[in-house]
């Protein structure tokens, strides 16, 4: 598995984007999706337009789907400069259009070629706006800043356990609390705001596990001990 993180500028606004890929490894995925994947993520489904074994393609959109069935799903057809006709890639990228319109997930589809830089800067600028989208979306309805509230608090728990020696690990009653002593009451909005701090990574959530663990770096520590 490999992570990586950057900032990148837009002419509105600065983004930093975690960018994660198990290089389609299926068992890599099972492992640590829950590291990685979240309600307001946005996911590219890289996929050889060369390949015709789209109950594969399935297979990877379900995936995702079922663990977070409000994230976006763009699927990015490779090799576009590999076929020797233009109708070919086309015809392609049609059969994944086709294959994808089952899919409310399924936002665009592209064909790009890292070769020539076919279709790269249409699927940056698309991205660019699902990330400017959301942002706006935020601080229309103003939790962007309450929410950081509840980051900077998590902070102060977190070094309140290390000081005592004990793991960055609160049950979610004690994390409901804290964002309720935040300022945020509503249950729904307790619960966007769990989703948001495991979108950026703040905490490390997983329905599967009663405990929320506070900065992803400890996460990071968790999921290589569980490969290995």
């Amino acid at each position: 598995i490999n992570a990586e993180y950057g900032p990148i500028s837009t002419i509105n606004s600065r983004h930093v984007y975690h960018v994660w890929t198990t290089k389609g490894s299926t068992s890599l995925f099972n492992h640590l999706y829950q590291v990685f994947l979240s309600q307001d993520g946005l996911y590219l489904l890289v996929w050889d337009l060369r390949d015709t074994r789209l109950e594969q393609l399935d297979y990877w959109i379900d995936s995702i789907y079922y663990r977070t069935n409000k994230a976006r799903i763009i699927i990015v057809g490779t090799h576009q400069d590999e076929f020797e006709k233009e109708g070919d890639w086309k015809q392609a990228v049609k059969m994944l259009n086709s294959r994808a319109r089952k899919y409310t997930s399924v936002s665009s589809v592209f064909a790009v070629s890292c070769s020539t830089g076919y279709g790269i800067k249409e699927l940056k600028q698309k991205i660019e706006k699902y990330v400017q989208d959301l942002t706006t979306k935020r601080n229309e309805q103003g939790l962007t800043n309450q929410f950081h509230l509840v980051e900077m608090e998590l902070k102060k728990k977190k070094k309140e356990l290390e000081s005592e020696g004990k793991l960055p690990m609160i049950s979610l009653t004690d994390f409901k609390d804290i964002v309720e002593q935040s300022g945020i009451s509503s249950e729904l909005m307790i619960q966007d705001c769990l989703i948001y701090l495991d979108s950026i990574s703040s905490i490390l959530y997983s329905t599967f596990v009663p405990h929320i663990i506070i900065s992803v770096s400890y996460a990071h520590l968790r999921a290589h001990e569980t490969v290995l």
